[in-house]
């Protein structure tokens, strides 16, 4: 895909939004471009830190555990952009769901254009603050569901497990 169009999708992501184009120039010229066919896997939950993804075309697939729902996205969606500013490895398997183009870009490359282009760390900071506090009030919501109480720290350690000695038998009376 010609630099140009990535700028243009760049554009339209939550972090890139507001950036100044020759900051995203750096990143669609420099990042690395990748073409999957529908159910190849792009990146494996566990596999190694520092990269972010932007579906440049078609759609992906997000899954977090084997148990979750996955979740889906499409052209300007970006995955992993905590892994742009903590060396960790990915969060998420994702799979192409569609045929589609796929733009990566590492820590290395994230920390040259951020260097250059602070408002970048600014925007991806507010971003990130914003799903906490989205998280946060889920957590509250399913705590007000579920109707627990505060957990007080003295109640957090674990019970002494009881003495193993012979087992009682209940009394059922006498046998006939």
């Amino acid at each position: 895909m010609k630099v140009t169009q990535v700028v243009t999708i760049l554009r339209k992501t939550l972090i890139f939004g507001n950036v100044h184009d020759d900051a995203l120039n750096v990143l669609a010229f420099s990042g690395t471009q990748g073409s999957y066919e529908k159910g190849e896997l792009i990146i494996q939950r566990g596999e190694g830190p520092g990269t972010a993804f932007v579906v440049l075309s078609g759609e992906v697939e997000a899954q977090t555990s084997e148990l979750s729902s996955p979740m889906a996205g499409g052209p300007s969606t970006m995955i992993g952009e905590l892994a742009l500013l903590a060396d960790r490895d990915a969060t998420v398997s994702v799979t192409a769901r569609t045929p589609c183009e796929i733009l990566q870009i590492d820590r290395k490359l994230f920390g040259r254009v951020v260097t250059e282009f602070p408002e970048i760390a600014t925007r991806l900071h507010s971003q990130l603050l914003e799903r906490l506090r989205v998280m946060t009030n889920d957590l509250n919501g399913l705590e007000a569901h579920l109707r627990l109480e505060p957990v007080s720290p003295s109640s957090r350690q674990i019970p002494p497990t009881p003495a193993r000695g012979p087992k009682a038998v209940p009394n059922r009376g006498p046998r006939q």
